[in-house]
């Protein structure tokens, strides 16, 4: 109730400074600071629990990697540089916000074992809005979508990055991002997919 009275106190501060005649009274104050508390309070969403956006900003960004070309692919790289529409995503992601990413390999399931626990920051494999890890960790909105037939029907297939759960400062920032590479994704789509098969 403090907060309620302190908050009360400065409206009645502020009426008295603009010359505003005083219709308020203090209860009627408590009541309306009651109400415009929960809004101010949430001028600072969405929020980090665990800071990550923050981390990132002052470390290398962790990116766990599942192998699914063309979306990440494990090249014959000397210095073992990744490739891959989404890592080079990640990659320019990260320079926007003063940081590297830092790579690590693994299986689907170890690598989101470890995002729900937050050991990483980020993975990225080709990942779609339909995968069962939805329930454990976060996911962006769908940034791309194509269609795969099937037989005789057709699929639409959304893809996803996952970040650590409740993390939604930092998804929001990789929502905006990946929103902004849009009309480019396709022909970088190609291009990895022809850069596969050359190299194969």
């Amino acid at each position: 109730m403090w907060h309620d009275i302190g908050v009360a106190q400065r409206l009645q501060s502020a009426c008295s400074y603009m010359n505003y005649p005083n219709r308020f009274s203090p209860t009627s104050l408590v009541l309306l600071s009651c109400v415009l508390l929960p809004i101010i309070s949430c001028t600072n969403l969405p929020r980090d629990p665990k800071q990550t956006l923050k981390q990132v900003q002052t470390r290398p960004m962790r990116v766990g990697l599942v192998e699914h070309p063309p979306w990440v692919i494990r090249a014959n790289d000397p210095n073992g540089e990744p490739r891959g529409a989404e890592v080079e995503l990640v990659r320019q992601f990260a320079a926007g916000l003063g940081t590297t990413p830092e790579w690590h390999w693994g299986g689907a399931q170890q690598q989101m074992e470890t995002l729900e626990n937050y050991g990483l920051d980020l993975v990225i494999g080709g990942f779609t809005s339909r995968s069962p890890w939805k329930d454990y960790v976060g996911f962006t909105a769908p940034y791309f979508e194509e269609t795969i037939s099937a037989g005789a029907s057709q699929e639409t297939v959304k893809h996803v990055m996952a970040a650590p759960p409740g993390e939604n400062g930092f998804i929001k920032r990789l929502d905006e991002f990946l929103h902004q590479q849009r009309p480019s994704l396709a022909s970088l789509l190609q291009q990895e997919a022809r850069q596969n098969e050359t190299a194969r």
